[in-house]
């Protein structure tokens, strides 16, 4: 396995190599780890053919920031996770599609969540499942925006089509994805968090390649929304 750090202090590049040593699921695996004090060095080593499976990127970089490196970078092969001290730079962080943030100065426990729940998102094992005519639908979770109630019927909005649910109540759908990083922001709407960039007042901001901007989110539900929005990011998903 190979990995990337990418930091100008070496401080962090000492603790967090500590850290994914000390990774229960990579304890027996190879590791071989390249350290970067640069977002231009980093840059130059990906295009120059090699490959990573994994880049821990910081967000402030001399020259080139972490989100300028992972906007020219970003590759379906890599899984690239943002580190900073910087909490403040988390809606930028989000309406990015990296696969997690592990904040400064790194805790195992956190950094063991924020793996699994990236590991958890390259599986894409999540399944929504349901029935029309009898007939049985499979569709992954990561493609679902959201379901919405409209004229007493279910609709799944995904990032292809929409198609109403017969026979299925907003209840039933929140029970059966359960754990898959959904939140019921009003009685209408059921979103994925995944999809979610934050939020502006009371309403949903989606990631810029899914310009909704109609969902509002229940008053009594907008702290509950920031706290599982960044619970999500963080890696902690199984209890909402």
């Amino acid at each position: 396995m190979r990995i990337a750090l990418c930091d100008d202090e070496n401080v962090h590049l000492i603790i967090l190599r500590e850290v994914i040593h000390k990774f229960p699921l990579w304890r027996s695996k190879k590791i071989d780890i390249e350290e970067f004090a640069s977002g231009v060095d980093l840059a130059r080593s990906v295009k120059g053919g090699n490959k990573y499976d994994f880049i821990f990127l910081d967000i402030a970089l001399p020259t080139m920031s972490g989100l300028d490196v992972y906007a020219d970078l970003t590759s379906e092969d890599t899984t690239i996770i943002f580190v900073s001290t910087h909490l403040e730079a988390l809606p930028d962080v989000f309406a990015q599609h990296s696969h997690g943030f592990l904040p400064k100065p790194y805790n195992q426990d956190m950094f063991n969540r924020t793996v699994v729940s990236a590991m958890e998102q390259r599986a894409e094992t999540q399944f929504f499942i349901y029935f029309q005519n009898s007939e049985e639908h499979t569709v992954p979770c990561k493609d679902i925006l959201y379901f919405e109630v409209r004229d007493h019927y279910v609709y799944i909005h995904t990032i292809a089509y929409k198609e109403c649910l017969h026979r299925y109540t907003i209840d039933e759908v929140e029970n059966q994805i359960a754990g898959y990083g959904f939140f019921r922001c009003n009685r209408q709407y059921l979103v994925n968090l995944r999809h979610c960039a934050g939020r502006e007042k009371n309403l949903i901001i989606f990631r810029q390649q899914y310009p909704e901007n109609d969902i509002t989110i229940a008053k009594r539900k907008l702290k509950d929304f920031d706290r599982k929005h960044f619970r999500y990011k963080m890696g902690e998903r199984n209890d909402f």
